[in-house]
């Protein structure tokens, strides 16, 4: 138990270390980016990007909560958030697509800094969210993989 606890810990640091990463390069390689070329995003982009990082705030904030508490309930609820945030990703990059479409300047000038930080967000997201993985697998609520169920069902 010992060994697979150590193990599922060096799993979660690699993670961890990937969001770090993702922070320290994308994330700050992009606000760079954008204040380099004096850039400004939409009122509308901006506050969808603001919801967006509070979301993904809180999924980190729940990360840790399930590395330190081992609770299998708030673990299940990371991974329904994880795939909520999926679909938010997914209306927000609709909505900014929208936004180019009527020709709005600041998102026309911006897309590629919005789109990049989205998903560069989804990644850090992702990252802290793989906490929940080790411990849905120790209580058996994982699945080994979709794919063998698709396969089971074709």
């Amino acid at each position: 138990m010992v060994g697979s606890r150590a193990f599922d810990l060096s799993g979660t640091a690699v993670n961890l270390s990937m969001g770090a990463d993702l922070i320290a390069t994308r994330i700050i390689g992009l606000a760079d980016r954008k204040a380099t070329d004096w850039l400004e995003f939409s009122d509308e982009g901006w506050r969808e990007l603001t919801d967006f990082h509070d979301m993904v705030l809180k999924n980190i904030q729940h990360g840790i909560s399930v590395l330190v508490s081992e609770d299998v309930g708030l673990a299940r609820d990371l991974v329904e958030q994880k795939e909520t945030l999926r679909r938010t990703v997914q209306d927000l990059e609709r909505r900014h697509i929208e936004r180019l479409s009527q020709g709005m300047a600041p998102s026309i000038e911006t897309s590629a800094i919005h789109l990049s930080l989205l998903r560069a967000l989804k990644s850090l997201n992702s990252s802290f969210a793989m906490t929940a993985y080790s411990q849905l697998s120790g209580a058996g609520e994982l699945l080994q993989s979709r794919l063998a169920v698709q396969s089971r069902q074709a």
